[in-house]
């Protein structure tokens, strides 16, 4: 996908520090992840424009500007969002930013650990995902499956078994329920297909038991279960 985003004039007019001048980019790639962030507000963007316009168009998106396409479609960073994290690069003919939600990183907002919150975005780069695989014999799926029980590893208190084929189920498992979804990554700049976790302890580490049970028997899985229960 490749089409201009450009920042809408009647919100810039409402900022102090507005000139009038307006900044459009050329959208590579975005996500929404309903419930994880609001609904006009994508966990993941990938714009391209000359350094200079990329420059400030950043600066009015990230400050709550809406940015809109040709098509009347918005995009617009509320305060109800997780932060973004932006990383940008120079090339020859221009610049491209990466724009993401904490959402997406391995290590949880530390908030989470105080609301027993366990929500994240599994998205890994294809090239990563390939080369961990190549250490699973070639197995991408179960490289899915360890990378999902990584981020669920830290942000729940219960020992998740590092065992592969435990983390084919319960990944295979997680993804019946319904706190996980798939939402659909728009343009490819080569990240692999996103999984996203919306839950919390209460509802996760019953089935977090049940899984390791049905895996291990009932006899192996009781430190689990006796530690759900403290």
């Amino acid at each position: 996908m490749l089409f201009p985003l450009k920042i809408d004039e009647d919100s810039k007019k409402k900022r102090k520090d507005s000139n009038g001048r307006t900044f459009t980019v050329q959208l590579l790639s975005y996500m929404l992840a309903a419930g994880i962030s609001p609904a006009r507000a994508p966990v993941f963007i990938a714009v391209a424009a000359p350094f200079t316009t990329l420059h400030a168009w950043l600066a009015n998106y990230r400050s709550g500007a809406r940015a809109v396409t040709p098509r009347g479609g918005v995009f617009q960073q509320s305060r109800d969002a997780p932060a973004l994290r932006c990383q940008q690069a120079r090339l020859p003919e221009g610049a491209v930013a990466l724009l993401w939600s904490t959402a997406l990183e391995l290590e949880p907002d530390p908030l989470a650990a105080v609301t027993g919150r366990i929500e994240f975005v599994a998205m890994p780069r294809r090239d990563w995902l390939e080369e961990q695989a190549r250490h699973r014999g070639g197995d991408v799926h179960a490289t899915r499956a360890a990378l999902f029980c990584a981020y669920l590893a830290r942000r729940t208190d219960l020992p998740i078994a590092t065992d592969p084929a435990f983390q084919v189920q319960l990944y295979e498992a997680a993804l019946d329920e319904p706190w996980t979804g798939e939402p659909e990554l728009q343009g490819d700049v080569g990240y692999a297909a996103p999984v996203t976790c919306l839950t919390n302890a209460k509802t996760f580490e019953p089935f977090l038991v049940a899984q390791t049970e049905a895996f291990y028997g009932s006899c192996s899985a009781q430190p689990l279960a006796i530690a759900a229960s403290h």
